[in-house]
C-alpha cells in the first residue's frame, strides 16, 4: 500500500516526491511501515507520525524512515485502519521543518486487499 501527501507544509518550498508505504514483512512481522521523501533528511533526527492522539516516531537515514521501535508496527498499522488523517513531521537535510498529512480514507479496503492477496 502506498500513498502521497494531501497537503505539504512550507508551501513554498519543492518537496519531491513523498510516500508512505506499509508493504508485507518478513518473518518477523507482518507489515512494515516506511516514509519516503524527496530529499535527503537530516542526519540523527527522527520523524514524528501522528494518528488522532497517538504518537511514533521514526528513525531516519538518507531520505528515508522506518519505525523506531519495531514492536509498535501492528499498533501503527491498526491506527491506520482507524484513522481519518495522518500526519509526518520532518526535518531535511538543510535543516527545513516538514509537514505531510495524508488521508486514511481507503487504507482498511487496501489493506484487505493485501491480506487476502496473502492468504492465497
Amino acid at each position: 500500500m502506498l500513498t502521497v501527501p494531501i497537503q505539504s507544509e512550507p508551501a513554498n518550498v519543492d518537496h519531491g516526491g513523498n510516500y508512505f508505504i506499509v508493504a508485507p514483512g518478513g518473518d518477523k512481522v507482518k507489515y512494515e511501515p516506511q516514509a519516503r521523501f524527496g530529499y535527503q533528511l537530516k542526519p540523527d533526527t527522527r520523524v514524528q507520525l501522528e494518528i488522532g492522539d497517538k504518537t511514533f516516531w521514526l528513525f531516519t537515514r538518507g531520505d528515508s524512515a522506518w519505525m523506531q521501535n519495531e514492536a509498535r508496527e501492528p499498533e501503527l498499522v491498526e491506527a491506520m485502519r482507524a484513522g481519518a488523517e495522518m500526519v509526518l513531521k520532518a526535518t531535511s537535510r538543510r535543516g527545513t521543518n516538514t509537514s505531510y498529512s495524508f488521508s486514511l480514507d481507503g487504507f482498511t479496503a487496501a489493506m484487505n486487499a493485501v491480506d487476502a492477496c496473502g492468504s492465497r
